[in-house]
């Protein structure tokens, strides 16, 4: 492990502290630590554990939003266990946390007793992405959670703007639909059932699991007597400013019914095609991931038209990767000066990339966005969202050896310029996206097999 191939002599040297006689300072751990090499980080983090450093918990707990080393400071802190880290939990609740990190998070938290973190859960239900607040909910109930009246108050207060969003969302894919933008329509529909997800689960909380359930299997049923029935169910058993705004969304089989009533309760905005994109990147309406504000801007780039100049540019700023490409894309089609009035207001490497894109000079196939859905073709029962953090650490080369590679899935793919590329996947990135996302470890499984790729 020491001396493996590829493995450079700082980073041997560091990994040298495993195997010691005598345990090493805490300062010699803290210099790992803070090493712009991210093995020798990782190996900081593996010594820390192995001799009991429990002091480094704050660095440990850093070490968490790092990409590189987030599962190994995971790994340590589940070590250490609640009575290390608990204290410290809560300065890792931050609004700009990515999803990858409050599930992680939450993974910890489900080590401590549930009075404790019932704050922390009520935090994550109430604010952030979707799918952190639909698993918080998940666990609160999954624990037998029985609110009490404050936090009953709030949880109903998030049932209220829950179905407000998705009123909000049935109004942007109606019109998706309405022109045909199937990629984006889907996009949105995978957006709005994660919100129906989380709606049930809070009223699993409120209500109780056998109410909840009765009403969704009755709204589900997509028949006019099935909304009939859970529109019954819903006035029977929710009471004060709930009842209507649910009868409406649930109480109704078609989304035109829907939204005609839901426009009675919340001010839903119409939808055009001109609004269409603007409305999903507008920072006022911030109810959608990055895949789905990713589609919007790849159609406004395709239509050459449908957003706003300070919108597109605004997006060159982003910490994701795939928008500042799909904003680069938008700003070639329509007016490319927009680039040349802020590109020196980047950093080198965003300016960079973004260039590429602007100038032409990077084929689609090679952006996140294509890669992205390449990927959900071969694995179609997982979501772009999801599939996103694998298309980032997916290289496209133009040149290629048809022969297989260790350790990497490899696609042969034509590029636009009709000449034959490469997709290569490291299988580690594979590893790590099932840490976070292990209910899809079998679909990689059964694809692994099936194409009889080595996973050394």
């Amino acid at each position: 492990m020491l001396r493996l191939p590829g493995i450079n002599e700082k980073t041997a040297v560091a990994r040298a502290i495993l195997t010691g006689k005598k345990a090493p300072q805490t300062s010699e751990i803290i210099r790992l630590l803070n090493d712009i090499n991210p093995d020798i980080r990782r190996t900081g983090l593996a010594a820390a554990g192995l001799y009991g450093m429990k002091e480094l918990r704050e660095e440990a707990m850093q070490a968490l939003y790092i990409p590189e080393t987030e599962r190994e400071a995971f790994y340590l802190l589940h070590h250490f266990g609640p009575d290390t880290y608990g204290e410290i939990i809560g300065s890792a609740f931050r609004p700009q946390n990515r999803e990858s990190v409050s599930l992680m998070v939450m993974r910890l938290l489900s080590m401590m007793p549930l009075a404790q973190v019932t704050p922390y859960l009520s935090n994550l239900m109430e604010g952030g992405p979707v799918t952190v607040r639909l698993e918080a909910t998940k666990y609160l109930c999954e624990q037998g959670f029985v609110p009490e009246t404050n936090h009953r108050q709030r949880i109903e207060e998030t049932i209220t703007g829950t179905v407000y969003n998705i009123g909000r969302l049935i109004a942007l894919q109606t019109e998706a639909e309405k022109n045909r933008y199937f990629i984006l329509s889907g996009a949105l529909g995978w957006e709005r059932n994660m919100y129906y997800e989380l709606l049930f689960s809070l009223l699993s909380l409120t209500s109780g699991n056998a109410t909840a359930g009765m009403i969704r299997t009755n709204a589900d049923s997509g028949t006019a007597v099935g909304a009939g029935i859970a529109s019954e169910v819903i006035d029977t058993v929710i009471t004060g400013p709930l009842r209507r705004p649910l009868q409406a969304l649930l109480g109704h089989n078609s989304d035109r019914a829907r939204l005609n009533e839901l426009s009675l309760c919340f001010p839903i905005r119409p939808v055009t095609e001109a609004s269409l994109a603007t409305m999903i990147l507008s920072s006022d309406q911030n109810i959608t991931g990055v895949w789905t504000k990713a589609c919007a801007l790849h159609k406004a780039a395709q239509l050459g038209r449908g957003v706003d100049k300070e919108i597109v540019v605004s997006y060159l700023f982003s910490n994701s990767q795939l928008l500042q490409e799909e904003a680069a894309m938008v700003i070639r089609t329509v007016n490319r000066d927009w680039f040349t009035e802020v590109e020196t207001r980047l950093t080198e490497q965003v300016r960079n990339r973004v260039a590429g894109v602007v100038n032409d000079t990077v084929p689609e196939v090679a952006t996140i966005f294509g890669k992205t859905r390449f990927l959900s073709l071969c694995f179609n029962k997982l979501p772009e969202e999801r599939m996103i953090m694998l298309a980032s650490g997916m290289r496209y080369s133009e040149s290629y050896d048809a022969g297989p590679l260790p350790g990497l899935i490899t696609w042969i793919v034509p590029s636009d310029q009709g000449k034959s590329g490469l997709y290569s996947l490291p299988v580690s990135d594979i590893t790590n996206f099932v840490f976070h996302y292990s209910e899809y470890t079998d679909i990689f499984a059964d694809y692994m097999d099936k194409q009889s790729i080595n996973a050394v």
